[in-house]
């Protein structure tokens, strides 16, 4: 992310770092988890 941020001189690691968009990402993860780890374990 900082390389991505460097090149485009913008604030993305600033913006994808604020808890409005950190909290949903962990949330959707903490349920995505599960599924994606049951997924792969039945194969």
């Amino acid at each position: 992310m900082a390389i991505i941020d460097m090149f485009l001189g913008m604030d993305w690691a600033g913006s994808l770092m604020s808890p409005l968009v950190v909290l949903p990402v962990f949330v959707i993860a903490y349920f995505a988890a599960p599924l994606v780890a049951k997924y792969f374990d039945d194969k």
